[in-house]
């Protein structure tokens, strides 16, 4: 025994035993380095399935009619919709077959609703019973609501007014009852369902059909503030808005009756008022929000369609309003960004547009129609220029474009202008002033579109360097010659109302054309797109003098032209070759 009672022998076996295990471990080592060298020689076909294992298969997603419960909730929706149907035909075919008395249905009706509404949240609140809950509770509002149409339009137990505040108390508490369980589908069904089933009740008669309408948007903008949710908003202005184009075809095929002119308008406030709250709700949250903008885009179609059918006076009033409270709303976001998102801003503006456009179109005849237009396009496209807006640049195109065919076909139309007599400038022997004072007005017009519209899209570079937009440059150039010239014509025949006033017009224009090129030849001595412009000009002169001066001129008219054009087209030449003499001698 030792000092710490510990056998000596013992002592010397676990040595013994630790020795081994060291000799056993170093042997493990060896055949590790051994192996792992083995494995780095591997091809790299054969070593990369060992380092990189395979990923595990993506799962197959089940279809529709695959998915948990998917058959329960498909028969649970058509026994509602069947249910609904149901209630509907008691209210419609209990009157024409005299089925019960008036007040046993209406009571018959409202007890089912009742029930269903009563069970539906019973059987919600189930751990199964969510989706059951949902259906029953939406046939159940949807009911009641078809209910109060009834009430209210066949039976007469309510007047309008009132039977709108109920529809709007029923509306709204199915609503409720959809926020709190947080249940879209819920929301969707009360509103489809007795929008649906609610015109056949009220028929095209325009203050029930369209009041019990837009009860359910104003019932749902609430919760569509609430809640962001998509389909909702959609579903909820969608009813109103078919309904207010179904009474605008009736007014375009019967003439307006009474109510429509009230109610299509009160349509286009609502869905504006709608889709602008919930453009400024959405607009930290999701400024390009689509159910806002999509409410906004079908706002203003019933009145736009309407305006036609009314008087002319009313419905350009109508339209003209509308226009500029759309304009309005396209610059709120650019006078403050936390109002309304751009998306919002755009969308009121192209309506504010179109608006304005048929604004026109009613209101004046094709001349007056022409004038506005090309002025609004020359007016737009300079704002396009100073606000730097592509956007309001191809408004003001369209409006140049639809401008220039109007006149063109019904102001200053090429026979006009190239041949003697030919109307609206002259009808048989006698000028009319009327359309020659229009027609000058027109031409200068038309060369101001021609102007400022490339002008513009230069400025915000739409339009390049005359060497790579050649044609439209071009096109542009031949623009500004034709309302030149219609404007020259039309004044020389208010100055000589014969076929002495025509010819002294077009050799008043060819020479003008002349002494427009040498301007332009002078001063495009550095710039080379002026320098184009002038010569092509000079072209442009030398063309007419040769085509059209040589035939439809004649006389001292045809002498002056050529002698005119001659001689300012040789102090042109000789004049600006000696500007470029001098020019490239001067020390730059």
């Amino acid at each position: 025994m030792t000092g710490s009672g510990t056998p000596e022998p013992s002592l010397s076996r676990l040595a013994d035993e630790l020795t081994a295990v060291g000799h056993r471990l170093t042997w493990i080592g060896t055949e590790l380095r051994r192996v792992d060298a083995a494995t780095r020689a591997y091809p790299a076909a054969v070593a990369a399935p060992l380092a990189a294992p395979l990923p595990p298969p993506v799962p197959r997603r089940p279809g529709l009619l695959e998915r948990e419960g998917a058959g329960g909730r498909l028969l649970a929706w058509v026994g509602g919709a069947v249910t609904l149907l149901g209630v509907l035909l008691l209210l419609v075919l209990a009157v024409q077959r005299g089925w019960l008395g008036p007040l046993p249905r209406v009571l018959g009706g409202a007890v089912l609703a009742l029930a269903l509404i009563g069970v539906g949240i019973a059987v919600h609140r189930r751990p199964a019973g969510r989706v059951g809950g949902v259906v029953l509770a939406a046939t159940g509002f949807a009911a009641l609501y078809l209910d109060t149409v009834a009430a209210t339009v066949l039976y007469g137990y309510l007047t309008t007014g009132v039977g709108l505040v109920v529809g709007l108390l029923v509306a709204a508490a199915g609503l409720a009852l959809a926020d709190h369980w947080q249940a879209e589908p819920l929301a969707v069904a009360v509103v489809v369902g007795a929008a649906v089933l609610g015109p056949v009740l009220t028929g095209l008669d325009p203050v029930p059909l369209v009041g019990f309408l837009l009860v359910l948007q104003v019932a749902a903008t609430p919760v569509q503030l609430r809640r962001d949710w998509t389909a909702l908003p959609i579903v909820a202005a969608l009813p109103p808005l078919l309904a207010a184009l179904a009474l605008d075809l009736t007014a375009a095929i019967d003439g307006v009756r009474t109510g429509i002119a009230v109610m299509v308008p009160a349509v286009t406030v609502v869905a504006l008022a709608v889709a602008l709250l919930g453009s400024w709700w959405a607009r930290h949250r999701n400024p390009v929000a689509p159910a806002p903008l999509v409410v906004l885009a079908g706002s203003a179609l019933p009145l736009l369609v309407l305006a036609p059918s009314l008087r002319p006076i009313p419905g350009t009033l109508a339209v003209t309003a509308l226009s500029a409270a759309l304009l309005a709303l396209w610059y709120v976001p650019r006078w403050r960004t936390d109002l309304l998102p751009p998306a919002t801003g755009a969308v009121a503006g192209g309506l504010g547009v179109l608006a304005g456009f048929e604004a026109t179109a009613l209101a004046l005849d094709d001349a007056p129609w022409a004038a506005t237009l090309l002025g609004e396009a020359i007016v737009l496209a300079g704002l396009a220029a100073v606000v730097r807006s592509r956007a309001m640049l191809g408004v003001a195109t369209a409006f140049g474009v639809i401008g220039w065919l109007v006149a063109l076909l019904e102001v200053v139309p090429p026979p006009a202008v190239l041949i003697f007599p030919a109307g609206p400038f002259v009808i048989g022997a006698q000028a009319d002033v009327g359309a020659l004072v229009i027609g000058a007005g027109v031409g200068i017009l038309l060369a101001g579109m021609a102007l400022v519209g490339p002008w513009a899209a230069h400025r915000l570079g739409v339009l390049r360097a005359s060497t790579q937009n050649a044609p439209l440059w071009v096109l542009a150039g031949l623009g500004v010659l034709y309302g030149a010239t219609a404007s020259t014509v039309a004044v020389a025949l208010l100055v000589l109302p014969d076929r002495t006033g025509f010819l002294t017009g077009h050799v008043v224009v060819t020479v003008s054309w002349t002494v427009a090129a040498l301007v332009l030849l002078a001063r495009g001595l550095r710039s080379v797109p002026i320098r184009a412009a002038g010569l092509s000009l000079v072209g442009a002169a030398v063309a007419k003098l040769v085509l059209f001066d040589l035939s439809a001129l004649d006389g001292f008219a045809r002498v002056s032209a050529f002698l005119g054009a001659g001689l300012i087209l040789l102090a042109a030449g000789t004049r600006y070759t000696q500007m470029i003499a001098e020019s490239s001698s001067s020390p730059r």
